[in-house]
């Protein structure tokens, strides 16, 4: 929440007016994502601001759930819509709502969208492409030096 203080109280008040305390609950900033994570059956992550690279969407993917998004800011270049995550536009409640309840409605998909995310994540991911890169390198020099 730093840095978005007010944003956030106006999204409790939100919530507050409209569903019970027993029907959501705000957790406020956390520390344990990643059990947080794996409690979840679905990642939203909808901001009305571009953000050019959110790590909460890849923290979702690479968790094997699958994530709402929209298309703004680096979120699309992230998600591919409908193979591993959806996307949705910025501001548009009414097919968010639709999404939430047709990824609730089918655990099959959620499994599958979720997967898909994670097996890219864990395949094509910047860091993973790097890593290879330097084992080919370790490699060819490994091999180099026994053709010696």
């Amino acid at each position: 929440v730093d840095g978005h203080e007010e944003e956030a109280d106006k999204i409790r008040a939100s919530a507050s007016r409209l569903m019970s305390d027993s029907t959501l609950t705000l957790l406020g900033p956390r520390s344990d994502l990643a059990s947080v994570y794996a409690g979840a059956d679905i990642a939203v992550h909808c901001p009305t601001y571009p953000d050019p690279f959110p790590t909460v969407v890849l923290l979702s993917m690479i968790m094997g759930k699958p994530t709402i998004g929209t298309r703004i800011g680096g979120i699309p270049e992230q998600i591919n819509d409908g193979v591993d995550g959806l996307l949705i536009d910025p501001g548009d409640s009414d097919t968010l709502a639709l999404a939430i309840i047709r990824l609730a409605d089918d655990p099959s998909g959620r499994s599958r969208l979720g997967r898909n995310a994670e097996i890219r994540l864990r395949t094509e991911s910047a860091s993973v492409a790097q890593g290879r890169l330097i084992r080919d390198v370790y490699d060819r020099v490994r091999l180099a030096k026994l053709a010696k």
